[in-house]
């Protein structure tokens, strides 16, 4: 019989009692200082597992205690892989930059990650790619040859986002869930917008980066996006319009990569918030953790705008959409 994780799910369903909602994020824009918002956030539960007053240092402390929570519940994180890549493909960015720089990237490695950093610095310093898991050694061994050849930081980054969402296609596969399925392709599409407003931003909108950059998924006809990227915005937002969505809420094209990443966030909730409420299976306590990610990234924004008025407006007007209400 297959696994229900009935107990699991009623230790997620009593935390969610502590989920930041609209109206928090709503008094936290009011707010004038970051020992504010802590207090703020003191008040709503949360522990703070030392003196440190920094809103970096209290979401890095929640996500340990948010994965060592959820190991200890459910056992294997294997589901949640598609997450955790992220942090594997983050360390491959900064050590091949680092080591083709001479530069120490020990600060910006995520301990997280599926596969131990120093490993991951070892063996790409070294040369030994065949050494890294299945997963991403072919990735860092042509990330790091075009960045040695060329020095071209951005298309090398763009082979390592690919070989991520590539890595991240194939254990959504693996596990059969929908939610976790229309999370990677929501990630693929959002990164897809992204390379191709920015191809045409910084004059890279050829042919040859696209189909490097670019990365294959069921909503794009990539053929046809990259024709579009190559006649420029306008058609390329035409192109957008029409062919993009299949199910993801429609969004304005206005300040474009701030805006696609409001987007994502907003698509996020709506395919989580379908999950969250059930109690049975993997899939609501992986929706539990987007909605945490979610709360994270935010809370950032929150505390890095505080004294940008136009900055905390927009923030204001898509942060009121992307929690749950009261």
């Amino acid at each position: 019989m297959k696994e229900n994780y009935v107990y699991a799910n009623m230790r997620i369903k009593a935390l969610e009692n502590f989920f930041l909602r609209s109206s928090d994020f709503d008094a936290m824009l009011g707010l004038a200082s970051e020992e504010e918002i802590l207090g703020y956030l003191q008040s709503k539960g949360w522990k703070f597992f030392d003196s440190c007053e920094k809103i970096d240092r209290i979401i890095k402390d929640s996500e340990v205690f948010l994965w060592k929570f959820i190991k200890e519940i459910v056992g294997s994180l294997d589901f949640f892989d598609v997450i955790l890549l992220k942090k594997d493909f983050s360390n491959l960015k900064a050590i091949v930059r680092g080591v083709l720089s001479d530069i120490d990237v020990a600060n910006f490695l995520d301990g997280l990650a599926k596969y131990n950093p120093d490993d991951l610095y070892k063996n790409v310093k070294e040369q030994h790619f065949d050494a890294l898991p299945e997963y991403m050694k072919n990735t860092a061994k042509d990330a790091f040859s075009v960045l040695l050849k060329t020095a071209d930081a951005c298309l090398c980054d763009s082979l390592i986002d690919r070989g991520m969402f590539e890595a991240m296609k194939v254990e959504g596969r693996s596990v059969k869930s929908r939610l976790v399925s229309d999370f990677v392709e929501l990630l693929c599409v959002s990164a897809n917008i992204n390379i191709a407003l920015r191809s045409i931003n910084f004059k890279r909108n050829t042919r040859a980066f696209l189909l490097k950059a670019l990365i294959p998924c069921s909503t794009f006809d990539l053929d046809s996006l990259i024709a579009a990227a190559l006649k420029g915005k306008d058609c390329l937002v035409l192109y957008f319009d029409e062919a993009v969505y299949k199910g993801f809420p429609a969004f304005v094209y206005k300040d474009e990569v701030e805006n696609v990443s409001n987007w994502t966030d907003y698509s996020i909730f709506c395919i989580l918030k379908k999950e969250i409420s059930k109690c049975f299976g993997l899939d609501p306590i992986f929706a539990f953790v987007l909605y945490k990610y979610l709360e994270f990234k935010n809370l950032r924004l929150v505390s890095k705008n505080l004294k940008n008025a136009e900055s905390l407006d927009k923030l204001r007007g898509s942060l009121g959409r992307i929690f749950l209400k009261n």
